[in-house]
Protein backbone atom coordinates (compact mmCIF):
# COMPACT_ATOMS: atom_id res chain seq x y z
CA UNK A 1 0.00 0.00 0.00
CA UNK A 2 2.74 2.56 1.02
CA UNK A 3 4.31 2.08 -2.45
CA UNK A 4 1.52 2.07 -4.51
CA UNK A 5 1.45 5.59 -2.60
CA UNK A 6 4.77 7.12 -3.50
CA UNK A 7 4.25 5.81 -6.83
CA UNK A 8 1.38 7.94 -7.53
CA UNK A 9 2.45 11.04 -5.29
CA UNK A 10 6.10 10.91 -7.92
CA UNK A 11 3.59 10.45 -10.96
CA UNK A 12 2.23 13.78 -9.77
CA UNK A 13 4.55 15.40 -8.65
CA UNK A 14 6.55 15.00 -11.95
CA UNK A 15 3.20 15.25 -14.19
CA UNK A 16 2.39 18.59 -12.60
CA UNK A 17 5.12 21.09 -13.00
CA UNK A 18 4.69 20.15 -17.06
CA UNK A 19 0.64 21.34 -17.09
CA UNK A 20 1.44 24.39 -14.83
CA UNK A 21 4.58 25.67 -16.77
CA UNK A 22 2.17 27.25 -19.56
CA UNK A 23 -0.56 28.54 -16.73
CA UNK A 24 -1.42 32.17 -17.06
CA UNK A 25 -2.16 32.44 -21.21
CA UNK A 26 -4.45 34.96 -20.66
CA UNK A 27 -5.38 37.49 -17.64
CA UNK A 28 -6.37 36.15 -14.86
CA UNK A 29 -9.31 38.10 -13.46
CA UNK A 30 -10.76 37.92 -9.85
CA UNK A 31 -14.03 39.17 -8.81
CA UNK A 32 -13.82 41.63 -5.69
CA UNK A 33 -17.63 42.20 -4.37
CA UNK A 34 -16.81 45.04 -3.07
CA UNK A 35 -16.26 48.98 -3.88
CA UNK A 36 -12.74 50.27 -4.88
CA UNK A 37 -10.54 51.95 -2.17
CA UNK A 38 -11.87 49.24 0.65
CA UNK A 39 -9.20 47.18 2.11
CA UNK A 40 -9.88 44.06 0.05
CA UNK A 41 -9.88 45.54 -2.82
CA UNK A 42 -6.40 46.84 -2.08
CA UNK A 43 -5.15 43.86 -0.90
CA UNK A 44 -6.08 42.16 -4.13
CA UNK A 45 -4.53 44.79 -6.12
CA UNK A 46 -1.22 43.86 -4.00
CA UNK A 47 -1.52 40.28 -4.73
CA UNK A 48 -1.77 41.10 -8.22
CA UNK A 49 1.28 43.63 -8.35
CA UNK A 50 3.16 40.61 -6.62
CA UNK A 51 1.99 38.37 -9.69
CA UNK A 52 2.74 40.22 -12.47
CA UNK A 53 6.25 40.17 -11.22
CA UNK A 54 6.59 36.43 -10.02
CA UNK A 55 5.18 35.34 -13.88
CA UNK A 56 6.80 37.75 -15.82
CA UNK A 57 4.48 40.26 -16.58
CA UNK A 58 1.19 38.01 -17.32
CA UNK A 59 -1.98 40.08 -15.12
CA UNK A 60 -4.72 39.81 -12.35
CA UNK A 61 -7.67 42.27 -13.60
CA UNK A 62 -9.12 43.07 -10.41
CA UNK A 63 -12.81 43.67 -11.27
CA UNK A 64 -15.14 45.12 -8.38
CA UNK A 65 -18.65 44.29 -8.95
CA UNK A 66 -19.93 45.41 -5.44
CA UNK A 67 -24.03 45.42 -4.63
CA UNK A 68 -26.08 43.64 -1.99
CA UNK A 69 -23.64 43.26 0.59
CA UNK A 70 -21.34 41.65 -1.66
CA UNK A 71 -23.75 39.17 -3.07
CA UNK A 72 -23.53 40.37 -6.17
CA UNK A 73 -20.47 39.47 -6.92
CA UNK A 74 -20.28 36.35 -4.87
CA UNK A 75 -23.10 35.21 -7.57
CA UNK A 76 -21.14 36.25 -10.58
CA UNK A 77 -17.75 34.39 -8.88
CA UNK A 78 -20.15 31.00 -8.42
CA UNK A 79 -21.68 31.57 -11.69
CA UNK A 80 -18.57 31.90 -14.35
CA UNK A 81 -17.11 29.15 -16.22
CA UNK A 82 -14.69 27.15 -13.79
CA UNK A 83 -11.26 27.39 -16.17
CA UNK A 84 -9.19 28.65 -13.47
CA UNK A 85 -8.97 32.72 -15.07
CA UNK A 86 -11.35 33.85 -13.03
CA UNK A 87 -11.18 33.85 -9.08
CA UNK A 88 -13.35 35.03 -6.50
CA UNK A 89 -12.50 37.40 -3.20
CA UNK A 90 -13.90 37.37 0.33
CA UNK A 91 -13.61 39.06 3.48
Amino acid sequence: MKRKFIFAMTLTLVGTPAVAADFPAHPVQVIVPYSAGGSTDLSLRVVADAFKRLYDGSQIVVRNQLGGGGAIGTSATLHVRPDGYTLGAGA
